[in-house]
């Protein structure tokens, strides 16, 4: 088997166990604060991850183009999912009536 396939079902597994588990976990929360903690947690292993890779020198090397793409995808993300929690909400409401 090759190498790759090893890691696509990796990948898919540990897939699963992300929505189990963010299922299981996270019934009694608010869906905004969950994702806000997954972010810091996954924020925070990124860091270790590049500072152990010897990766954190190579940020002067970003240029301000590609860092300005960068933070403009981060927005839209960022909006996509407001504006679909929004509509969530609504639509609950809605329900709900």
């Amino acid at each position: 088997m090759p190498i790759w396939m090893i890691y696509a079902l990796l990948s898919a597994a540990f897939a699963a166990l992300v929505a189990i588990f963010g299922k299981i976990g996270i019934q009694n929360i608010d869906s905004t604060l969950a994702t806000t903690v997954r972010a810091l947690v996954m924020a925070g292993f990124l860091v270790v991850v590049a500072l152990s890779l010897g990766k954190l020198p190579l940020l002067n090397t970003i240029h301000s183009k590609t860092l300005l793409f960068i933070i403009t995808i981060d927005f839209f993300i960022n909006k996509c999912y407001k504006y679909r929690h929004k509509n969530y909400s609504d639509f609950k409401l809605w329900v709900q009536s």
